[in-house]
C-alpha cells in the first residue's frame, strides 16, 4: 500500500512539474485552455461557425437615434474605440449630437453620434464625440465604432469576450476594411495582475490587433488610476509594448485629480476635455 502511495505521488509530482514547464515557457497555457472551456458559451462544436451572443450589456437603443447613409471609406476618419470602461459610456456627462460629420457606426448602419454611443456598454457619456470634434478632418466625416467593455481585463478579450471583438470586425470590415485608428483604452482592471502574465497577455492583443487591422494606427493607452490606486509597473508595461510595437501611447494616469475623476475612476468633463485634447492631438499627428 505505501509503494503504491508512493508511485502515485512521483507520479503526480512530475505530472506538475511538466505543468509549470509548460506554463512558463508557454508551451501550452493549460490555464487558458481550461478558461476557454469553461468560461466561453461557445462549447457546442457543433455551432462552431456561429457567432455566439455573450451576456454583455451594450448600449443598443435606437429610437432615440437618427440613421444616415455611411460615407464611403475614402470620404471617411475611421476609428474603432473600446477597452474597459473609460472606452465605454461611463462618463459623467452625456455629448448631444453634435453635427451630421460625426457619425457612429452599429451593425452596419450609421447614425448621428449622440450619447450613449451604440455598442459600447454603460448608458451615460464618452470620450469619443469630444475627440472627433478636436479632429482635423477636413471635409471627411468622423466614424466611430465603439463596443468597450466595462472592467475587462486584456485576458478577457483574449478568451471570454473574443468571439465578441471578431463580431465586430467582421461586421465593420464589410464597409470599412482599412479603418484609420484603433484606440485601446484599458488597464484599470489589469493594476494588480502579474506583470509578468499581463506583459504576455497584452503582447498576444497587440499581435492579433495588428494581424486583424495590418494598415490601421494604432493607439494604447498607459491607464491603471482608479480608486486612489496606480500601478507604474503595469503603466510602464504599456509603454515600453507601445515602443517595441511602434504604436501611438496616450498616458491617461496623469488626470486623476478629483475635478477629473466624477467618481475617484471615471471621467468627468474636466477628464473628458483633458484626455479628448491628447487623444485628438495624437490622431491628428497621425492623419
Amino acid at each position: 500500500m505505501i509503494k503504491k502511495t508512493l508511485i502515485f505521488f512521483f507520479i503526480f509530482l512530475l505530472a506538475y512539474q511538466v505543468y509549470v514547464i509548460a506554463e512558463n515557457e508557454d508551451i501550452f497555457p493549460l490555464n487558458k485552455f481550461i478558461s476557454r472551456i469553461i468560461d466561453n458559451p461557445q462549447k457546442d462544436k457543433k455551432n462552431t461557425e456561429k457567432i455566439v451572443n455573450l451576456p454583455i450589456s451594450s448600449f443598443d437603443r435606437l429610437e432615440n437615434k437618427t440613421e444616415l447613409n455611411c460615407p464611403s471609406p475614402e470620404d471617411s476618419i475611421v476609428i474603432i474605440a473600446f477597452g474597459q470602461s473609460n472606452s465605454a459610456n461611463n462618463a459623467s456627462h452625456t455629448y448631444p449630437k453634435n453635427s451630421n460629420n460625426i457619425l457612429n457606426f452599429y451593425k452596419g448602419k450609421c447614425f448621428i453620434a449622440k450619447d450613449p454611443l451604440l455598442g459600447a456598454t454603460g448608458n451615460r457619456g464618452n470620450i469619443w464625440i469630444p475627440v472627433s470634434t478636436k479632429i482635423n478632418k477636413g471635409q471627411k466625416k468622423v466614424v466611430l465604432i465603439t463596443f468597450g467593455i466595462g472592467g475587462t481585463k486584456v485576458e478577457d478579450w483574449l478568451t471570454i469576450y473574443y468571439d465578441y471583438y471578431k463580431e465586430n470586425i467582421i461586421s465593420f470590415k464589410k464597409l470599412y476594411p482599412y479603418p484609420d485608428f484603433a484606440i485601446w483604452f484599458q488597464g484599470e482592471s489589469d493594476r494588480i495582475t502579474i506583470p509578468k502574465e499581463f506583459q504576455k497577455s497584452l503582447n498576444t492583443w497587440i499581435l492579433t490587433l495588428k494581424k486583424d487591422l495590418p494598415t490601421t494606427k494604432i493607439i494604447i493607452t498607459g491607464t491603471t488610476y482608479c480608486a486612489g490606486q496606480d500601478s507604474d509597473i503595469i503603466k510602464n508595461i504599456q509603454y515600453l509594448t507601445s515602443k517595441k510595437f511602434n504604436i501611438g501611447f496616450v498616458d491617461t494616469d496623469q488626470f486623476y485629480s478629483p475635478r477629473d475623476r466624477s467618481d475617484g475612476c471615471h471621467l468627468s468633463p474636466s477628464g473628458v476635455e483633458k484626455i479628448s485634447e491628447i487623444f485628438a492631438d495624437t490622431i491628428n499627428k497621425n492623419l
